[in-house]
């Protein structure tokens, strides 16, 4: 498996050192780092990381914070597609059903989030970082 949409949280985690994930999400961001996986993500994912970032470190530091994600990760668009699609999906969450649908789109192999009880209908697979890095790496 070497194409994963990293969702927000994951990215936040390294970005504010969230005690205790912070680690194993730094760890596959290494791998994002290394090339040996390739790590895609949505617009939406980017601006829900700003706006939780900005409130700590400001906006300067979150916008430098974007950037260097920029770097790591393939960024790919919310369509109004994605949007009609969420709507009507059976996700309970809708923020979630258009991070599954972008990932679909995207051609993910599977998807990387601590909140795998909102991604219960994924036609994906969903692993948690330490999950992943267990079994793939």
């Amino acid at each position: 498996m070497k194409k994963l949409f990293i969702d927000s949280d994951v990215c936040l985690d390294v970005l504010t050192d969230r005690q205790p994930f912070a680690q194993k999400s730094a760890q596959l961001f290494t791998l994002l780092h290394k090339k040996q996986i390739t790590g895609l993500i949505s617009a939406l994912c980017l601006i829900n990381v700003h706006y939780f970032l900005r409130k700590d470190v400001g906006d300067e530091n979150a916008r430098t914070a974007i950037l260097r994600l920029k770097t790591l990760l393939t960024v790919h668009a919310v369509t109004d597609q994605i949007i009609d699609q969420a709507l009507i999906s059976n996700f309970n969450d809708f923020e979630d059903a258009v991070q599954h649908l972008t990932a679909l789109k995207a051609g993910a192999e599977g998807i990387i989030t601590r909140n795998l009880k909102d991604f219960k209908h994924s036609k994906l697979p969903v692993y948690t970082p330490e999950d992943f890095l267990k079994h793939f790496i």
